[in-house]
């Protein structure tokens, strides 16, 4: 189990960190508007880190009288949300990011499990833990990885690699069956999947006919 204390200062660093690495990629603004910037994302970060603060005592009773059973399959159902409406779209330039409708709603239903799993935690400082890791995870670390993901092939490597090595040690904490599930799971999607496409492309046969549409051909 890891300490709440420890988990705000991991919390902390990660925001810090991929605060960093934003602003490190922002090349279309100039140097006063990143200034601006800067100070815009203390004072939200700061009115965010006290509502939550506050908002602690009440989302620890906020399902006291659901039972566990109850509050387990409602997290299980909004996850599994998250994990089908997410955004796995890549972008390939500093294109402003504007998010679709399945991505908050991906982010909504990650949110809303943290929320209601938090609310069987005992301690005022554990749900502030939660729901600021969570925050981190599902809201921040998203729109990161779309910047990162306009970089480098070798940093959207490394990124996907780090990514798969920290989901194998977390599964593998909890159960070795699950985590080689994961671990097959991940490899066929990864590399089986996209190596049979390329291989049945030889076999690919397009038809042609007088459905389509007319070419003009100039002499």
């Amino acid at each position: 189990m890891v300490d709440p204390r420890s988990l705000i200062l991991i919390s902390v660093g990660c925001f810090v960190a991929g605060y960093t690495i934003w602003s490190w990629g922002n090349h279309t603004t100039s140097k006063e508007d990143r200034y601006a910037n800067h100070l815009k994302t203390i004072k939200s970060s700061i009115l965010i880190f006290l509502a939550l603060m506050s908002l602690s005592p009440v989302l620890r009773t906020l399902t006291a009288a659901t039972s566990s059973d109850s509050i387990w399959a409602l997290s299980a159902i909004l996850f599994v949300l998250n994990a089908l409406l997410a955004d796995y779209g890549v972008r390939r330039s500093y294109q402003k990011l504007q998010e679709g409708l399945t991505s908050v709603l991906s982010m909504n239903a990650a949110i809303s499990a943290s929320v209601v799993l938090a609310s069987r935690l005992t301690a005022d400082i554990d749900v502030f833990a939660l729901i600021l890791f969570s925050v981190q995870a599902f809201a921040l670390f998203p729109i990161l990885r779309h910047r990162l993901q306009v970089s480098s092939t070798l940093v959207q490597f490394l990124m996907t690699f780090s990514l798969a090595l920290i989901a194998l040690a977390l599964t593998a904490s909890l159960s070795w069956t699950v985590m080689c599930i994961f671990f097959i799971a991940f490899f066929f999607i990864t590399f089986l999947a996209p190596a049979f496409l390329v291989w049945a492309q030889r076999y690919k046969n397009e038809i042609r006919g007088p459905w389509d549409v007319a070419t003009p051909k100039v002499n």
